[in-house]
């Protein structure tokens, strides 16, 4: 995906760095213990790491964790989380934006510390146990009305309007009505979603009427991909196909001709595995897409 005038490593570094020196912050507030930030350099072409260093007493040794910076917004998401925590040669941290409940109570179950931008906290070592729970997100007055996070990101229509900005970041600039268009969604939920990941600190208004920035667009896409299999998939109908010629009709078709692309066996079997296209998989493609389409 190709973000115009921005370089990605030292956009996406920027962002979670943000994200950590707010997540330290809140976790200094809401327990009142000294957690520092160590930024590690990085090697060229790669991303720099920070270190969490905290003290539970003023003249002791900080005990020393990795920072793992990932957007989960469903427990689900909790088993990829969990293996990039022991990567490292100290202890890992999640690092999150923002622990709704659920998540944070599985992460406890599962014993996965965490710490998030509200300030609410799991680490738990042999002589150590800290539990925060209940911060909640910060509210931003506007006029009269206050807005929080609200979660619209996160429905149906929101996660179809995250879509269409990952298919074209040109969106970004888009009025409201193109995006209501292009992600065929209601005309009066785009600005609602928008505030959403914006409160998320997803998105940043560049100004009234001239679009958005977003933040990291690597964290877009985790939250998308979380989201989509529970929120968004089971909402979207599905058709099946029965084709003539035996079912070869895939070998002579050319899917990228109308936007498609080959996953399953197909893919497999054209990337050389023994395995040989029996259950076809496609979206809706037109019937000259290079070949006989699927009836």
């Amino acid at each position: 995906m190709k973000k115009t005038g921005e370089n990605w490593v030292p956009a996406r570094a920027k962002a979670q760095g943000w994200l950590v020196e707010r997540a330290v912050e809140a976790f200094r507030a809401s327990t009142g213990l000294d957690l520092r930030v160590n930024t590690l350099p990085a090697e060229p072409g790669s991303e720099p790491g920070w270190q969490l260093l905290l003290r539970t007493e003023p003249e002791a040794m900080p005990r020393v964790f990795q920072a793992v910076v990932r957007s989960v917004e469903q427990v689900d998401a909790l088993g990829a989380a969990q293996a990039a925590l022991h990567q490292g040669n100290v202890p890992g941290v999640l690092v999150l934006s923002r622990a709704s409940e659920p998540v944070a109570e599985q992460c406890q179950a599962m014993g996965l510390p965490f710490i998030d931008g509200q300030g609410n906290a799991y680490l738990q070592e042999k002589d150590l146990l800290i539990v925060v729970k209940g911060q909640k997100p910060p509210r931003v007055e506007r006029g009269t009305r206050a807005e929080g996070v609200t979660g619209r990101a996160s429905t149906a229509t929101g996660l179809k309007l995250v879509f269409a900005l990952l298919s074209e970041p040109a969106l970004t600039l888009a009025t409201t009505q193109i995006l209501h268009e292009a992600a065929g969604v209601a005309l009066g939920s785009v600005p609602a979603v928008l505030g959403d990941l914006e409160q998320r600190g997803l998105l940043v208004r560049r100004g009234w009427g001239k679009g958005w920035h977003v933040r990291d667009w690597s964290q877009l896409l985790e939250m998308w991909a979380s989201e989509y299999p529970v929120r968004l998939r089971p909402r979207l109908r599905s058709l099946r196909f029965r084709s003539p010629g035996q079912g070869l009709w895939w070998q002579r078709a050319d899917p990228q001709r109308c936007g498609g692309q080959w996953s399953g066996e197909v893919a497999a079997h054209q990337l050389g595995t023994v395995l040989k296209g029996t259950s076809i998989a496609t979206g809706a493609c037109p019937a000259d897409a290079g070949g006989r389409s699927a009836q």
